[in-house]
């Protein structure tokens, strides 16, 4: 049975205006090199065989073995072996070579769960460093045993660039913990990673832990986190200084608050962070803090954000990177009534705000 790495993408990646931001979405990445022509569905039958004549047959019929849109290193690196790559270098195929969607042969053997072909590419000379790390990120979904070859051969425990995938970044810490995998975080935690590193979305391995009630890891990174990132004195003066009202702050508090809101339409809770909840995004310059970290049926961040540079309370669509400003909306309106505002914003009643960039 084919193996596709299991990648954290969360529901950040999601909807809210199309309805579409469920709370715990997963989805299996597949190496994201399609299968667009006769002579890339025959590269991949010869290397999965390993059928070198018919690769050369290939070569002979005029197949550009660095294809920009997808090279036969990468192609091969699905189901290929050893001698496949070999052949191929040998020809003249570029093993650092990547897809148009930005995979590598190395991230893409990882995608498909293809272990030899991992340990293949490392020993034939692929950047680690140019490409280890998106590697690193795939396979902490899942797989301790890549993880390990990875970091080992010198994969950038710290990697936190977008893809396709994961527009947000992430670390591959951040994967693992998204998912709930102790193992894989441990691994990392204890080759270096830094539990303090955020992605776009302000969020870290911890929260993500933390977001998907994942108790266990949540605990073991909690040991290896800087304390002052759970002062609460310390990140109540951080947002006081980042404009959040003191009023807001105080009502925060140091514990979470769930709100059942039996009237809504389309959600029955959300939940309220405490202030070492409240994460920061940006959006055209502006900074967003996000005050939500639950909600029923959909992603709950970037719901409910105060905006200070206006003073308002807004709604982050974060996909869509649209900003729908809440003129109606106060702090006692909010806690009062959540649901009547977050009935208006799935229907698409607010019009979003047209970008300072």
């Amino acid at each position: 049975m084919i193996f596709l790495s299991i990648l954290y993408i969360s529901s950040r990646n999601g909807s809210f205006a199309a309805r579409g931001r469920l709370s715990a979405v997963y989805a299996w990445e597949i190496g994201g090199v399609l299968m667009e022509t006769e002579w890339e569905e025959r590269m991949v039958q010869a290397s999965k065989s390993g059928n070198i004549a018919a690769i050369e047959t290939l070569i002979s019929e005029g197949m550009d073995l660095n294809d920009l849109k997808n090279p036969a290193i990468v192609t091969a690196s699905k189901q290929g072996k050893r001698p496949v790559f070999e052949f191929l270098l040998k020809q003249g195929a570029d093993i650092n070579a990547v897809s148009h969607v930005g995979s590598s042969a190395l991230s893409h053997a990882v995608s498909w769960g293809n272990a030899k072909a991992v340990e293949v590419l490392l020993a034939l000379g692929i950047d680690v460093t140019l490409h280890g790390g998106l590697a690193l990120r795939g396979a902490a979904g899942g797989r301790l045993d890549l993880v390990k070859m990875l970091v080992e051969a010198g994969a950038p425990v710290n990697f936190n660039e977008p893809d396709m995938v994961r527009p947000y970044g992430g670390t591959p810490l951040q994967a693992a913990a998204g998912i709930g995998h102790l193992p894989i975080v441990r691994y990392l935690l204890e080759a270096g990673a830094d539990p303090a590193i955020k992605d776009s979305y302000g969020e870290r391995a911890y929260t993500d832990a933390k977001r998907y009630k994942h108790k266990e890891v949540m605990e073991l990174i909690y040991s290896y986190e800087p304390k002052e990132l759970h002062d609460f004195d310390n990140r109540a003066a951080q947002l006081k200084k980042a404009g959040l009202p003191a009023a807001i702050i105080r009502d925060l508090g140091e514990t979470s608050s769930r709100v059942e809101m039996p009237d809504c339409e389309q959600v029955s809770y959300i939940e309220f962070g405490s202030v070492l909840d409240v994460s920061e995004l940006e959006y055209g310059g502006l900074k967003l803090l996000n005050l939500l970290v639950d909600m029923d049926n959909y992603s709950s961040l970037g719901m409910f954000v105060w905006v200070p540079a206006h003073k308002k309370f807004a709604s982050y669509d974060v996909e869509h990177q649209e900003l729908m400003l809440l003129p109606d909306a106060t702090w006692a309106k909010l806690r009062k009534k959540p649901g009547a505002f977050i009935d208006r914003i799935l229907n698409g009643e607010y019009e979003p705000e047209a970008r300072a960039d």
